[in-house]
């Protein structure tokens, strides 16, 4: 995808919102942008993946991770991704987390004020 066009700037911006260069899947993998898979190919046939939700195959292995899907949940797909470098209790421990990651990253911190506090909860 062309990193000047509509869509490619759209999908940077999706990026930088939602990854953080702190995160072990992104310090370690300077090509994980460029390895997100928008497209199927199976059986010659080109199948376009920009509408599908988000995922993350995180691994170590041959090329490493990367994201496949499109901007639908990507959110919860960089929360699972920083998620993996995490240690984490239990069965749902990265679903907990990924999800709480994502929360996170996608609210709008600049609208926090601080509260003043009233005489009478002193």
């Amino acid at each position: 995808m062309d990193a000047t066009s509509n869509r490619g700037r759209a999908f940077l911006w999706a990026m930088a919102l939602y990854l953080s260069p702190d995160d072990l899947v992104v310090s370690e993998d300077p090509l994980l942008l460029r390895k997100h898979q928008f497209l199927v190919l199976r059986g010659g046939v080109v199948k376009p993946r920009l509408h599908e939700p988000a995922d993350v195959n995180a691994s170590s292995e041959r090329a490493g991770s990367y994201f496949t899907g499109g901007f639908a949940s990507f959110g919860n797909a960089a929360g699972r991704a920083a998620a993996q470098s995490a240690k984490l209790g239990g069965e749902h421990g990265e679903a907990i987390v990924s999800k709480q990651m994502a929360a996170l990253r996608a609210t709008d911190w600049s609208k926090l004020r601080e509260m003043k506090t009233c005489a009478s909860f002193r």
